[in-house]
């Protein structure tokens, strides 16, 4: 579409179309196009953008959509080419491409806010993104689970800025060998700035969170969380190199923490080199929450705030801690009888409901259901549900996403706390909308 068109697309689905470029939609030049609650599977471009293309200054703005199982050469669900996308809270999930998994940004700009990148992979490089003489930011996204063959296995940047803030980037990997660098992040030519991010658990050699190849370029962290990076030291790049570090901590990667272009900066800017106690399978669903007395939550960081994207979420004293009970409102946590709370599906998409599962060895069935709300991720209270009575009653209990005055829920983290015979149990749920 060209020529000042202006379409509106609401609860489509694009499904197995094929295509040069925009393997559903190419928006190209003075055109816009608005795709709201939809679904693209299953599509396929030989060039750029295996479900939707943006060209020539057209514009594609993106509400709470669905992109998965889509391939293309550049972006396997998303391709600019000189362009503007604006996305909010969509998942773009299991895409495949050369370059750039799940989207490619070449001499454009992207804004992705509240959205989650999940399981793409990129025969090159980018296994989530590749941005070439462009730009792109990312608010309150996470990037998970992502795979590049070749290096940035979340994002590449070339001759590009990013900017990140409020993202999770975990369990990314920038190739299966050594020479694949950027586990998170590849920056060449480019600049970057992250604040408030947590990169965990990402593999690549050199840099198994980010590496940045030229001194020239500016790569910032504040109030950053680097951890359990596997490969390579948590930040890599030519020494005396630009890369600054405040208010951040960077703890337990394989080849190293303060070291390379971030030595001599550990004691400085409220930085610090400490475990960050994260809930792990205390919080199956967000493992990367921090427990309540962890270093980098705010009741102990001072000035710095909350270092990370992660709320606090559990109440958990160590890494290995994981018989305490996750209790962000203050309830006590006692020792476990067994019992698990999960949500399904996860995330949860507009329009769909949630079951909350509750599951137990046998001895527990017959325990007492006291109470189940539903919080936000600042702890306040936005719906109680009905108690089933005992956990063999209860193989699920359904949440329709609304609050007590049936309103929709905003995007985020919510937690639901189930109340046993006085002990809390927890499951974190991320909303999309």
């Amino acid at each position: 579409m060209e020529g000042g068109s202006r379409p509106t697309f609401r609860r489509i689905l694009f499904s197995a179309n094929t295509a040069h470029t925009g393997g559903a939609i190419a928006v190209g030049a003075e055109a816009s196009a608005v795709v709201e609650d939809c679904l693209a599977e299953g599509n396929n471009a030989l060039g750029t953008g295996g479900a939707f293309q943006v060209h020539d200054g057209g514009m594609l703005y993106l509400r709470r959509c669905v992109l998965r199982d889509n391939r293309g050469g550049n972006g396997g669900a998303l391709g600019i080419g000189a362009g503007v996308i604006d996305a909010e809270a969509c998942t773009l999930a299991s895409n495949t491409a050369d370059f750039g998994g799940a989207m490619a940004v070449i001499s454009g700009s992207a804004d992705l806010r509240r959205c989650l990148l999940l399981g793409n992979q990129a025969a090159y490089q980018g296994g989530g993104i590749i941005v070439t003489s462009g730009a792109a930011r990312l608010e309150a996204c996470r990037v998970d689970s992502n795979l590049a063959q070749i290096g940035g296995g979340a994002i590449h940047a070339y001759d590009s800025t990013l900017d990140l803030r409020e993202c999770l980037l975990a369990c990314n990997e920038a190739g299966p060998s050594p020479g694949s660098p950027g586990g998170a992040v590849y920056c060449q030519s480019s600049s970057a700035g992250l604040d408030q991010c947590t990169l965990a658990a990402n593999r690549g050699s050199p840099g198994s969170a980010i590496h940045t190849d030229d001194a020239y370029f500016l790569v910032s962290l504040e109030r950053s969380l680097v951890a359990m990076g596997l490969g390579g030291s948590a930040v890599e790049g030519p020494l005396g190199g630009a890369i600054t570090a405040s208010c951040c901590d960077i703890w337990g990667n394989e080849g190293g923490d303060w070291v390379g272009p971030l030595a001599g900066q550990e004691a400085a800017d409220g930085n610090l080199c400490a475990d960050p106690l994260f809930c792990g399978e205390a919080i199956p669903d967000l493992p990367w929450s921090i427990a309540a007395s962890s270093p980098c939550a705010p009741e102990q960081t001072g000035a710095c705030g909350l270092i990370g994207a992660c709320p606090v979420g559990c109440d958990v004293s160590s890494a290995d801690d994981a018989a305490i009970d996750p209790d962000p409102t203050g309830t006590r946590a006692a020792a476990s009888l067994g019992i698990r709370v999960s949500a399904d599906p996860n995330p949860l998409m507009a329009g769909a409901s949630s079951l909350i599962r509750i599951s137990s060895v046998p001895d527990a069935c017959t325990a007492r259901i006291e109470e189940i709300t539903i919080h936000d991720g600042a702890g306040r209270r936005v719906r109680r549900l009905p108690a089933p009575g005992v956990v063999s009653m209860a193989p699920y209990v359904e949440w329709d996403g609304r609050d007590e005055a049936g309103r929709w829920v905003g995007s985020g983290i919510y937690f639901c706390r189930v109340q046993i015979e006085g002990i809390v149990y927890q499951c974190a749920m991320t909303i999309v909308r």
